[in-house]
């Protein structure tokens, strides 16, 4: 199930809409270059809440569930201060060296 949350291959006919690629996994540059971020074009965010219960009840039955998201947004989910420099970097390389 992961994968069709975060799919390996872009182009993969079972991609849902929840998650899109990190700048950095798109342009192959810095840390963590195989994460998601949520998608901000996701027409139906409710849904998250879903796929929070899914993360949670893989977590409560030991069961595997991945998803890889860069510190950022893992950050985010827990309530965590995010930094600029520290965290953002994490899904946007190249942003974060130019501002």
């Amino acid at each position: 199930m992961a994968d069709e949350l975060c799919p390996p291959d872009f182009n993969s006919l079972d991609r849902l809409p929840f998650f899109v690629k990190t700048p950095n996994q798109r342009d192959q540059i810095g840390d963590y270059q195989d994460g998601f971020v949520p998608n901000p074009s996701c027409q139906a965010p409710e849904l998250y809440r879903w796929i929070g219960k899914l993360m949670g009840a893989a977590f409560r039955s030991d069961e595997s569930f991945t998803l890889s998201f860069p510190p950022f947004v893992w950050k985010q989910l827990l309530g965590t201060r995010v930094t600029w420099a520290q965290d953002y970097i994490t899904v946007d390389h190249r942003i974060v060296e130019v501002i």
